[in-house]
């Protein structure tokens, strides 16, 4: 069976929904990668409200969610997440360290509380574990990794921190880069080497050349900078990931033919994308 990697939300900062951007979609950040035997989820941004409910529906009770980083669109959505409040699921939440005091079960609960939320991380009823790790380390996913799959992370630029993800198995590559910035200097040296020969890769393309001026050192990259570092790591297809939130389909639309007259092995995602690697 070939690794499915589900997109639910591609857009970043905040969710934003008209009639004029139901093709892209308007949920935050969220992918799920679904194997033979385990569900690892991207970030829990509002996609996650969705991938919840169809979770619950095929019955799945193993669940890894990693999250790239604290900003609210790549958490916002994590108290609708309904496994969460099933008895019979067993959850693990992974996040990297981002400063001497921080972990994951401390951020969570600082975020899933009076007065921000009406309930606690006490009032989740399913089975939840809180892995804090550091940027860069190998991460052995606690529902099991299957024999021949390997999680491995590294920090990326983006104020704060922000963790990279590159998931491998025998079908492929998937690397998920959900929110960075090219420096021309070190962290692009050490992306390119991480992305290095991925299948498929999620990336930061917020920004157009021409409003990337003013957003400079917001975290974000433009639709070249990240099909550049792509094209360095040879990467053989890449989705320009994390929209800006009052980008319009025809905006998109418009952004994504750019890209592919000078990228043709990438494409914007859209919310409801499925990918397979494995297969052709």
């Amino acid at each position: 069976m070939a690794v499915e990697i589900s997109v639910w939300g591609a857009r970043g900062s905040i969710p934003y929904g008209t009639v004029d951007t139901s093709l892209f979609g308007s949920n935050t950040s969220c992918v799920s990668v679904k194997t033979a035997h385990q569900t690892i989820i991207f970030d829990a941004g509002t996609g996650i409200v969705g991938l919840g409910e169809a979770l619950r529906q095929a019955h799945v009770k193993n669940i890894d969610i990693v999250i790239s980083h604290p900003h609210l669109d790549h958490l916002i959505g994590l108290p609708f997440f309904s496994p969460l409040y099933e008895a019979d699921v067993t959850i693990h939440l992974w996040s990297a360290r981002r400063n001497a005091l921080s972990d994951t079960k401390s951020m969570i609960s600082e975020f899933i509380r009076e007065p921000y939320f009406p309930i606690g991380i006490d009032q989740w009823a399913a089975k939840v574990s809180f892995h804090t790790f550091e940027d860069g380390q190998e991460l052995g996913l606690a529902a099991g990794m299957s024999s021949g799959m390997t999680m491995s992370t590294c920090r990326l630029n983006h104020p704060g921190g922000c963790t990279g993800y590159r998931f491998e198995c025998e079908d492929g590559v998937f690397c998920y880069l959900p929110d960075f910035e090219r420096d021309d200097g070190s962290f692009d040296a050490a992306t390119i080497e991480f992305l290095n020969g991925c299948d498929l890769a999620l990336v930061d393309a917020t920004y157009t050349p021409e409003d990337y001026e003013e957003h400079r050192g917001y975290g974000h990259n433009h639709w070249r900078a990240a099909g550049e570092l792509c094209a360095k790591a040879d990467v053989k297809a890449w989705k320009l990931f994390h929209h800006a939130h009052l980008r319009t389909d025809a905006e998109l639309l418009a952004i994504e033919r750019l890209a592919q007259s000078e990228f043709p092995n990438c494409a914007a995602s859209r919310e409801g994308d499925i990918y397979h690697l494995g297969c052709s």
